[in-house]
C-alpha cells in the first residue's frame, strides 16, 4: 500500500514541479526569474525535506497506539493525502495566470 502512495506522489511531483517552474518563469519578469525559481525551490526543500519527515514522525507517534507497527505506513499515506488539497490549489490558481503574465 505504501509503495502505491509513493508512486502517486512521484507522478504528482513529476507533473506539478515542471508546470510550476514554467508558470513562475512566465509570470516573473526577466530580471526576477532566477530569484523566483530559487525561492520556490528553497522553500519547497525547507518545507518538504525539513518539515516533512518531522511531521510524518509526529503523525506516526500519534498513530502508534491505534495501529501499532503499521503506524508509520499510515502516517506516510496521510502525508501523500496532502497532494489532493495541493492539486486543488494549483487548479484554482491557474485561472489567475493569464492576468499575471508579463510580456
Amino acid at each position: 500500500m505504501v509503495d502505491s502512495s509513493f508512486g502517486v506522489s512521484g507522478i504528482s511531483v513529476g507533473i506539478l514541479l515542471p508546470s510550476s517552474l514554467a508558470a513562475i518563469q512566465a509570470v516573473c519578469g526577466s530580471h526576477r526569474r532566477a530569484t523566483a525559481v530559487a525561492l520556490m525551490l528553497f522553500s519547497g526543500n525547507v518545507l518538504g525535506a525539513g518539515l516533512g519527515p518531522v511531521l510524518t514522525g509526529a503523525m506516526s507517534d500519534a498513530l502508534t497506539l491505534g495501529f501499532g507497527t503499521d503506524a508509520l505506513s499510515f502516517a506516510m499515506m496521510l502525508g501523500t493525502g496532502l497532494l489532493l488539497p495541493i492539486s486543488y490549489c494549483f487548479f484554482r490558481s491557474a485561472s489567475y495566470l493569464p492576468k499575471d503574465l508579463e510580456p
